[in-house]
């Protein structure tokens, strides 16, 4: 006689391992997702950041920069195309709203999907999703929100560089700024927009216990 499996046995067996891929799956596909959102964030601090410096050696300082009209898309528009454009790879800049307060505003996306909108105000407001029209489009789980100050009158900095979002005169900003890791991850279940500051003392990767 010979030996085999009954049709049963192989039902069992591919019942089993159908169970243990649905129960394995999410957590491997979120894995995924945090080291794209991760690789992709270091990326973009680092080539905004890039821009920000050959603008300031062609322009001067950023104190010294056009702003233009607060919460104006034309605005907006006008710091893309001067001030990062001529250094980044990108496809278009585009006429926006912010995701949260659905502001005026301006986007550029980039070759990799992702986008970066910025709302020009007493500071510009730097908002990258990493994933650009893809879902969830939420703040603090693909959308991580940004600050750079142009001097310190409008918001407290050490550097005036692009930096996590926190906007509070200098006696409020050293009280109220988070002074460990829980107080940031209470900080960003709490108020999503300020989840970057979690990210960026994390050095820009999305560690397991990210609350979003």
């Amino acid at each position: 006689m010979k030996k085999g499996f009954t049709l049963a046995e192989v039902l069992i067996t591919l019942g089993i391992i159908g169970i243990v891929a649905a129960m394995t799956m999410p957590t491997l596909i979120q894995k995924q997702q945090k080291k794209e959102a991760s690789a992709r964030l270091k990326k973009f601090v680092s080539t905004f950041s890039q821009a920000l410096l050959f603008a300031e050696n062609e322009h001067g300082p950023k104190s010294d920069w056009q702003v233009g009209e607060f919460d104006s898309t034309q605005a907006s528009m006008d710091f893309l195309n001067v001030y990062i454009k001529p250094y980044v790879k990108y496809i278009d800049i585009v006429a926006s709203k912010t995701p949260d307060r659905n502001q005026d505003a301006a986007t550029m996306r980039f070759l990799d999907g992702s986008t970066v909108t910025v709302k020009i105000g007493n500071c510009y407001d730097i908002i990258y999703d990493y994933n650009g029209e893809q879902k969830p489009n939420q703040v603090g789980k693909d959308i991580f929100i940004f600050i750079l100050c142009r001097t310190v009158y409008a918001c407290y900095f050490i550097k005036p560089l692009l930096r996590s979002f926190f906007c509070e005169p200098k006696l409020e900003y050293e009280e109220h700024y988070p002074k460990t890791r829980e107080e940031m991850i209470e900080l960003c279940k709490a108020y999503p927009g300020l989840c970057t500051i979690l990210v960026e003392h994390d050095n820009w990767e999305i560690k397991d216990d990210y609350p979003w």
